[in-house]
């Protein structure tokens, strides 16, 4: 039992040694987590600069596909002519006209749909 003993009060006295390793271990995770604490600081400020950027692309390329939109609505008979049936049903539907009638038909109403 004194063998034990004289381990443990061995072991909670430090050595002046012991002491500035501990004191210098400290110093260095104290460093390193201000260290790690700028970086990702930074990688925060990068991501949420990154979000805004991905954000702004998401409405520019909405507002690009308003106007391809608009300028789909407004083709001429000779583009729509290249069209297949399925197509112009499609544009027909998106501006929420009926979709049956023969091609010649579809047409004229996307014609008369974009001139009023």
């Amino acid at each position: 039992e004194d063998h034990g003993q004289s381990s443990s009060s061995s072991s909670s006295d430090e050595s002046p040694q012991e002491s500035k390793v501990d004191n210098a271990t400290d110093n260095i995770d104290e460093a390193l987590d201000e260290a790690l604490d700028d970086i990702f600081g930074e990688l925060d400020a990068d991501n949420e600069q990154s979000d805004m950027d991905d954000q702004d692309n998401a409405e520019e390329e909405e507002e690009e596909e308003e106007e391809e939109e608009v300028e789909d609505s407004t083709e001429s008979p000779e583009s729509l002519e290249k069209l297949t049936v399925p197509e112009l049903k499609e544009k027909l539907r998106e501006v929420g006209l009926p979709v049956s009638g023969r091609k010649a038909e579809l047409i004229e109403r996307l014609t008369t749909a974009a001139s009023s």
